[in-house]
């Protein structure tokens, strides 16, 4: 618990400083839960991933395509 706390604060640290430089929106809310909102998002964007790809691939949707347009739609979020 206690990594996985100190990798949450990494993160927090990272979106603070955006915040800071104005490389991140100001208003992206509390950084602790948008951490934690980031965290979830990548992890079940890893499981799709991995789990669907056989689905994706039938459908003509490559992994690396589908994980690269998740990525780029989470940025345009915290962008300003």
């Amino acid at each position: 618990m206690g990594a996985g706390h100190r990798v949450h604060e990494v993160i927090v640290d990272s979106l603070r400083r955006g915040v800071t430089d104005a490389s991140i929106r100001a208003d992206v809310g509390d950084l602790y839960v948008t951490a934690l909102a980031l965290w979830a998002f990548s992890h079940g964007l890893i499981q799709i991933a991995s789990t669907k790809a056989g689905q994706m691939a039938h459908q003509g949707i490559s992994v690396q395509g589908f994980v690269d347009h998740a990525f780029a739609m989470a940025l345009r979020t915290l962008q300003p």
